[in-house]
């Protein structure tokens, strides 16, 4: 009976799944938000934020080794 439920709710989870990934159209109108700075000095960020009211967006990339 557990297995019968699993089957069937797993298959409306899929079948819906699949009825919402649709290929969408690219909108060809819209205008990009611009270039973005990236700032390597954290003590920097926290001033120009406090400053200009904005959050801080943390980027962290993994070093080797």
């Amino acid at each position: 009976m557990k297995r019968r439920q699993f089957t069937l709710s797993s298959l409306a989870f899929f079948s819906a799944l699949a009825t919402n990934c649709h290929a969408r159209p690219i909108d060809k109108s819209t205008k990009e938000v611009g270039p973005v700075s990236w700032g390597r000095d954290y003590t920097k960020a926290l001033a120009d934020s406090k400053s200009s009211g904005k959050p801080i967006f943390l980027f962290f990339q993994e070093v080797p080794g």
